[in-house]
């Protein structure tokens, strides 16, 4: 009896310390959990930094496009060529995949996120009871030949934590299988899925079986051997002892019977208090129990010994005798020690895990994430600050109640749909809109999922929100950014297309020209004629020229280089009127004859005119004319060229002056364009030290504006 204690004792001290030890396992869980959290969120914003680089680096890729253009075919092969490679790469990934799978003697199944079956490997055709048309089904569908309880709620759990989950299962003919489960991760660490994978553990299981049996098998002996006795005379000689003792302190009767027990072995039991005691039962018939005796023993070393003295009276015949009841209480003594040990170590974790309730509570305050804890009747068990703050409320006014209570009950009705769902097993997951404390418009992603009890019933789940107002925002910028990059990448291809349209043009006429002054005898009118045709159209191919590497070099930030003379703005603008009456066919107003004299780039304000002009003339209404208006005023000249046509939005006027930049009239209309002459007009009139501005409606019509200082040469310089 007392060694069936000794091991009951032993068994609770077990479980003392794997307790301890699941206690620190989950304390430490939720450190790592906090930790990857953190993780999570600093790569998050390290992404969004990088975006921010990228879309940066972006843009100053395209404004490089322009040189870049002959070398784009090529390019586009070599990308092609590596995306075969590429093709080719991944295809011996994936032809190496299933090799690999067909080749591994473990029963794998990989499944997707909404645990659908995508990959399985042939042992796993039995055992899971699996079929090649089974891919693309859900693993709740298939009848496995395992039996495991919960594995939906395994799954989640083990993709939820980021964690390896193992159980042991069994199939139908009663063999053991260690069971992992473990999160599907792509390259970029980002799980989409689960991998459940099962290993032969029944030979393991039946050698745990055999131990366990024979560790029952040799403490029910243990428990059955007696306590050692030892019966002496009044000379405290012994008389007897019982095999327990033989066996316990490894003597022979030859050693023992008959021998003072002070001599017994190497004199271990010569104590003076032992001998003392003996006597006082003799001559004062003075009992004693649970001596405790310490002693080295021969095979056994230091023992710890409990002895208690019965006196045994017989008749007047016999002499009386002393019979001693020996107990090993080595082990007994050691628990115990052990056991305040642990009831200390105990009293230790009790108060550690205070204080990690109190450290997780911390730790659930501080995150930015809405973590709710609440029961089947929708009424909070747990809030953090976050989540608190969201409402205006504090969290220990929030706990034990509904959420009726909090929101009202119009909240409560709405968000009853999703509990639903959480409750019957599914994790949801939607984005609702929420107004704060302070009145802001927020977005919400909410994601409940359930907690599930060992026996798969469902009494609370756990809502998480995270604030994706930001992401939705970005998000849109960058579908914004990307839109308007399209756009302006096929504006440039246009760009290309017209300029070769129109560089072809004057130069297939100077060719036509040329060939007709080397084949024919022409009077000198025919080839006065021709020779004017020929230098007009090269002039008019080298002013088209000009004009884009001038564009480019204002864009680049680089400074033209203009020749400062004195000129006359009204001379110049009628030299503009006179030269595009001819080339258009069509009336043009030069109001007023106001000469208006400054020091200019003779050649950039014929330039601005005329982009101005011609923009009217092929863009405006047919049935008006394109007016031209100077102005002086203190220290400024301004030009204006109105036209009636159709009127541009005021989104299109903020970038009506930008590199290939056309409304959408000019785009949608017959008349060809480069969508430079206006970004060249903004360059060369900033270059000259004014600006350029834009006024359009429907009634006023469409006027630009370019004002420039009287003298230029202090800003050139």
């Amino acid at each position: 009896l007392p060694n069936k204690k000794n091991a009951a004792e032993e068994l609770r001290s077990t479980k003392l310390e794997k307790e301890l030890e699941v206690t620190k396992d989950y304390l430490q869980s939720l450190n790592d959990e906090h930790q990857k959290t953190n993780d999570a969120l600093a790569t998050a914003n390290e992404e969004f930094v990088s975006g921010n680089e990228e879309l940066q680096s972006m843009n100053e890729e395209l404004e490089t496009a322009k040189e870049e253009l002959q070398s784009i075919n090529e390019e586009l092969s070599t990308v092609n060529d590596e995306l075969q490679n590429s093709n080719l790469e991944v295809g011996q990934v994936n032809n190496d995949l299933i090799n690999l799978l067909n080749s591994v003697e473990i029963p794998i199944v990989i499944l997707d996120q909404n645990h659908r079956i995508r990959r399985f490997t042939p042992h796993a055709r039995s055992l899971m009871n699996l079929l090649a048309t089974d891919i693309g089904r859900s693993i709740d569908d298939i009848k496995l030949h395992v039996s495991v309880t919960d594995l939906t709620a395994q799954i989640i759990k083990a993709t939820n934590n980021d964690s390896v989950l193992e159980s042991e299962v069994k199939d139908k003919e009663g063999k053991w299988y260690k069971m992992q489960i473990r999160p599907y991760k792509t390259q970029d660490n980002k799980i989409e899925g689960s991998v459940i994978s099962l290993f032969d553990i029944d030979l393991i299981r039946q050698e745990a079986n055999k131990a366990e049996w024979a560790r029952d098998y040799a403490a029910s002996i243990v428990e059955g051997i007696q306590i050692p006795l030892v019966v002496l005379n009044k000379h405290l000689r012994v008389i007897s002892a019982n095999r327990a003792f033989y066996t316990l302190f490894n003597v022979t009767t030859l050693d023992t019977e008959k021998n003072l027990l002070n001599t017994l072995g190497i004199n271990e039991w010569d104590l003076p208090s032992l001998g003392g005691s003996l006597s006082d039962i003799l001559t004062k018939n003075v009992l004693f129990k649970n001596v405790e005796v310490q002693r080295d023993f021969p095979n056994l070393g230091q023992r710890t010994i409990s002895i208690s003295a019965q006196y045994i009276d017989f008749n007047a015949k016999v002499s009386n005798l002393i019979l001693l009841a020996m107990e090993d209480i080595t082990e007994r003594k050691d628990q115990e020690i052990e056991k305040t040990k642990l009831l200390l170590a105990a009293l230790k974790a009790k108060k550690e895990a205070e204080e990690a309730g109190k450290q997780l509570r911390l730790i659930a305050d501080s995150v930015p994430i809405h973590l709710i804890h609440m029961d089947r009747n929708e009424k909070f068990l747990f809030v953090n600050k976050s989540a608190a703050d969201m409402w205006g409320k504090q969290t220990e006014d929030m706990v034990g109640k509904s959420i009726s209570e909090i929101a009202g009950a119009e909240i409560q009705q709405s968000l009853h749909k999703y509990t639903e769902k959480v409750l019957s097993g599914e994790t949801v997951s939607y984005e609702a809109p929420f107004t704060g404390p302070n009145g802001a418009s927020l977005t919400f992603l909410n994601t409940y999922s359930p907690d599930q009890n060992k026996d798969g019933s469902i009494n609370s789940f756990v809502a998480t929100g995270t604030d994706i107002t930001e992401r939705i925002k970005n998000e849109k910028m960058l579908n914004a950014t990307i839109n308007s990059l399209a756009e302006e990448r096929e504006l440039r291809e246009r760009f290309v297309a017209a300029l070769s349209h129109d560089l072809r043009t004057p130069l297939t006429v100077a060719r036509l020209g040329a060939e007709m002054l080397g084949r024919k005898v022409l009077d000198p009118v025919q080839l006065h004629n021709i020779s004017n045709k020929i230098v007009r159209n090269m002039e008019r191919a080298d002013s088209m020229i000009r004009d884009l590497l001038d564009a480019n070099r204002l864009n680049a930030g680089e400074k033209l280089h203009f020749d400062m003379k004195e000129c006359d703005l009204y001379q110049v603008a009628a030299e503009v009127v006179d030269d595009l009456k001819t080339s258009f066919n069509k009336e043009i107003l030069l109001n007023e004859e106001t000469h208006i004299k400054g020091f200019w780039d003779r050649g950039a304000i014929k330039r601005i005119i005329e982009n101005l002009v011609s923009n009217g003339l092929k863009y405006g209404s047919s049935e008006t004319q394109v007016s031209i208006t100077l102005i002086e005023n203190t220290s400024h000249a301004e030009i204006h060229v109105h036209n009636f046509g159709n009127v541009i939005d005021e989104e299109e006027q903020k970038d009506i002056f930008g590199s290939f930049k056309r409304t959408k009239s000019a785009t949608t209309g017959i008349q060809e364009g480069w969508g430079i002459g206006l970004s060249l007009v903004k360059g060369l009139a900033e270059a000259l030290g004014g600006s350029a501005r834009l006024t359009s409606t429907v009634s006023e019509g469409t006027t630009f504006t370019i004002s420039i200082p009287l003298d230029s040469r202090e800003v050139n310089q």
